[in-house]
């Protein structure tokens, strides 16, 4: 897979109305910072737009392979395994190398196609280091099924949840997406959480598009302060409860702002009505009378 620069600003200079051409690694600075600010599932939208304003050998078929990784790890996303109606999780926490992930409700690692977005059928054994110890590996399995049940009653249907062995401890990513690009609208919640056998610790981030007549993205990022959970036999449902009830507090958070906001945000950027105080009259014929008594 291809290196991915770091995005940066592209520079011109002007002089006497002429544009200086940038160099193609700005181009490709420049490219590569639309397709990692691409909105929830509009990847493959917004490569077809950039791919018609850069010279072709720019986007090469690796390059491309590689900002989609990128975007994947910044993002998490769902791609579909062959031959199966599953996703497989693509994520920071859930990857092998740049092509191998694991695939936490299966137990194995899959080949992915970064550039067609698909992962493997078959599946090979977990490394070494993504396996998680015999006191824990019993924990992770029943927090991958109580996390698939929390997902089945919360999230749509496109979402995923992979819990992950990293650094001695349990990680959980949720990815959850949902499109309606006929309707110009578009939306995901990801949330990321670290569970150390006592605290758990988390990240929730929200992006929404909506895009008719316009170009309006949101979005949210919520760090969850340490949670204590106490151990036993349901640690586990005490984990997934935690969780549920945060991403709801933060849902429910956003939903009043959203209501509130005509009475207060708004009214604070724009007057209801002029500074004469006097709402205006929508009536031409007024309009030209009083034109042709001021002429």
């Amino acid at each position: 897979v291809s290196q991915v620069f770091p995005p940066l600003r592209a520079s011109h200079k002007m002089a006497d109305d002429d544009y200086e051409e940038i160099s193609e690694e700005e181009k490709l600075q420049i490219a590569q910072h639309f397709l990692l600010s691409s909105p929830p599932g509009q990847f493959s939208e917004v490569l077809a737009d950039v791919k018609a304003i850069v010279p072709k050998h720019l986007l090469n078929d690796p390059m491309v392979a590689g900002i989609r990784r990128a975007f994947s790890l910044a993002s998490p996303q769902l791609v579909p395994i062959d031959g199966s109606e599953q996703k497989l999780l693509l994520c920071m926490e859930a990857e092998v190398n740049a092509t191998h992930y694991v695939d936490a409700g299966a137990g194995v690692v899959r080949s992915v196609d970064h550039l067609a977005g698909t992962a493997g059928s078959s599946g090979s054994a977990l490394p070494k280091g993504f396996k998680a110890d015999a006191d824990k590996a019993p924990l992770q399995a029943a927090l991958q099924a109580a996390l698939q049940e929390y997902l089945e009653a919360h999230y749509v249907a496109d979402a995923g949840v992979g819990v992950y062995h990293t650094d001695g401890a349990l990680s959980i990513v949720i990815a959850g997406t949902k499109l309606n690009l006929r309707n110009y609208w578009a939306g995901s919640w990801n949330s990321s959480w670290q569970f150390d056998g006592t605290e758990l610790t988390g990240k929730v981030k929200i992006r929404g598009h909506y895009f008719e007549d316009g170009n309006v993205q949101l979005q949210v990022e919520k760090d969850i302060p340490a949670i204590t959970v106490a151990r036993g036999s349901k640690q586990a449902e005490e984990v997934v409860k935690a969780i549920s009830e945060a991403e709801q507090a933060l849902q429910r958070g956003l939903e009043e702002s959203y209501q509130s906001m005509s009475e207060t945000t708004l009214q604070a950027i724009r007057r209801v009505m002029p500074i004469t105080r006097t709402k205006m009259v929508w009536n031409l014929a007024a309009h030209r009378m009083t034109s042709q008594l001021k002429g």
